[in-house]
């Protein structure tokens, strides 16, 4: 029992190292965010002394790891969180502010929102694509059209709805 104790504690010192590496920090900025000194990280590191419970669910959900991997090495490293998923977007894709605030607000909207705006992004895609030699205006113009028949399909398909419900209550 002994021995898997030990491989445990040894195997936990690396995969704190681990974290701390993956966010390019180093023992002194890494300590910082979790409220202990430098000190402290690298005797951790180091196996000097056993990393605490605290520490461990500090680092957990500081920098949104599985605590399942942090102490026994089971699954992924990252939680699966919006914002995890966020920075691998950004690091794949190399985002600007702009892009992200986009990407943020897209996510949080109703799904029927999203698709609405989805809807608008498929049809500037459209009206770019279509026909190059096309002026700026013209091109604004062929969305604006686009929607208003979209809203017009919307609005028409609501009443409809409305009209079916009124006579079903009538009946």
């Amino acid at each position: 029992m002994e021995i898997v104790k030990y491989y445990t504690k040894t195997k936990l010192k690396e995969r704190i190292k681990t974290v701390r590496k993956h966010y390019k920090l180093n023992q002194i900025e890494f300590g910082k965010k979790l409220g202990v000194s430098r000190d402290v990280i690298s005797n951790i590191e180091q196996g000097r002394v056993e990393a605490k419970d605290l520490i461990i669910n500090h680092i957990c959900d500081i920098y949104a790891i599985n605590k399942d991997w942090l102490l026994y090495g089971k699954g992924n490293m990252s939680k699966e969180t919006v914002e995890n998923m966020l920075q691998e977007l950004i690091k794949a894709y190399d985002l600007n502010s702009d892009e992200i605030v986009i990407i943020k607000n897209y996510i949080q909207l109703k799904k029927e929102d999203r698709q609405k705006f989805a809807s608008l992004l498929r049809l500037i895609a459209k009206s770019t694509t279509n026909d190059d030699e096309l002026s700026i205006n013209e091109k604004v113009e062929q969305v604006r059209d686009e929607l208003t028949k979209s809203e017009d399909t919307q609005t028409s398909s609501a009443s409809t709805t409305t009209n079916t419900t009124n006579n079903e209550k009538r009946a």
